[in-house]
């Protein structure tokens, strides 16, 4: 296999890209409240006051691309160069785990599949994180493989690795936890000494600071963000449907359930939103202690499962089950595959991504949503392709 079999590939992508692009592309949800209200010079803002909700990186990715594309069709140009830099990452991260045998068909085969895999491609003709969400993690995994095999880390794979964690900081705040579950693990496979353990911890903490300072002066909480409580008091309440995805807070003194929003309606900022949400949170943990210990463990078998009945993007019981059954034997393959691995030669892809896969399953219990785990298929599907190699060289 030659580059002509890269052009081939990235044709065939591109070309299905461009085809699945719908007539009409629309802001929905939470894209449509800051998009309407936001800018450069006022920054990120929802139902009028300033916002720490959304993580600013994709929202002002729009803001760019509507200021330099804004005389034609942008969103159709935003979706187009995601849809780029998701075909590059993707290829990064294949290309980088399964090295010795990118070349072979069975490989190229593997990686237009993953590309094409409908959920997943579904993110790059939405506006939507997902899509650039994916992109970042699959380079950050690339770059942390690589590393993990030096001896002597270079300083260009350091700043290359930086960069990534930087910019998966300001796209989604559970990155920070993924950089510090990295630091453990090479501290815990003595990769790296305790000192520079300690200094990633502090390079992620001054890396988020100044959104940290301009969620002090803009909203006057000096936070990561104001929808971690929003998140806890829609997965935890009395009112929370396991067998829903559409689930919010809930106030059980005026009985009555609360979307977005009915808060900001009633709240002056997010300030006050968020500390009456903290509120409910703590009241809920002291008295629903066997309610609360419940919902965990349903939320946990829904995000094992992945069977999400009543989600948006799935139409029928067929599909539910069907995605449901595909994610079960998909993990079942994962952890086999991960028990074949298990020696000292590949200890680093063994501990690293068995800590990830618990992770996934262990946060996103709060509240569950099918997106969330296929932010780690293509890292899980390469780390799988690469074993199989392997054992059949």
């Amino acid at each position: 296999m030659n580059k002509k079999t890269d052009y081939l590939l990235f044709a065939i992508f591109f070309v299905v890209l461009l085809i699945s692009l719908p007539g009409e592309v629309g802001l929905k949800y939470e894209w449509l409240l800051i998009m309407e209200e936001s800018d450069f010079s006022s920054g990120l803002k929802m139902y009028g006051v300033p916002s720490a909700y959304m993580p600013p990186l994709y929202p002002y990715y729009l803001l760019l691309c509507k200021g330099v594309f804004g005389f034609t069709d942008w969103l159709k140009v935003s979706l187009v160069l995601q849809g780029l830099v998701y075909f590059f990452s993707l290829r990064f991260l294949v290309k980088t785990l399964c090295s010795t045998h990118f070349r072979t068909l069975r490989v190229q085969i593997f990686l237009l599949v993953l590309l094409l895999f409908p959920p997943l491609f579904a993110g790059n003709i939405t506006v939507s994180s997902l899509s650039m969400s994916v992109s970042l993690l699959s380079v950050f995994f690339a770059l942390l493989y690589r590393i993990s095999n030096e001896k002597e880390w270079r300083s260009q794979q350091i700043a290359g690795l930086a960069a990534v964690s930087v910019l998966g900081l300001y796209l989604r705040y559970e990155f920070l936890y993924i950089i510090l579950i990295a630091g453990a693990v090479f501290l815990y496979l003595r990769k790296i000494k305790i000192i520079n353990f300690i200094l990633t911890g502090l390079f992620v903490f001054i890396s988020y600071l100044p959104w940290m300072v301009r969620n002090y002066l803009k909203i006057g909480k000096f936070t990561y963000s104001t929808s971690l409580n929003y998140n806890f008091a829609k997965g935890y309440n009395l009112e929370y449907n396991v067998f829903s995805a559409y689930n919010f807070p809930y106030s059980p003194k005026t009985d009555e359930v609360l979307p977005v929003e009915v808060l900001y309606s009633r709240f002056g900022n997010e300030r006050e939103i968020d500390s009456f949400l903290s509120g409910l949170n703590s009241e809920f943990v002291a008295t629903e202690h066997m309610l609360f210990v419940k919902l965990t463990l349903q939320k946990f078998a829904v995000n094992f499962t992945q069977y999400f009945p009543d989600y948006g993007w799935m139409s029928g019981m067929g599909i539910y089950i069907f995605y449901s059954i595909f994610f079960l034997a998909f993990q079942f393959f994962l952890v086999w595959a991960l028990l074949k691995i298990k020696n000292r030669q590949q200890g680093y892809l063994f501990v690293f991504t068995l800590s990830i896969y618990l992770f996934v399953l262990i946060f996103y219990t709060v509240a569950p949503m099918p997106r969330y785990f296929l932010l780690f298929v293509p890292y899980f599907s390469a780390v799988m392709a690469r074993i199989f190699l392997i054992r059949n060289a």
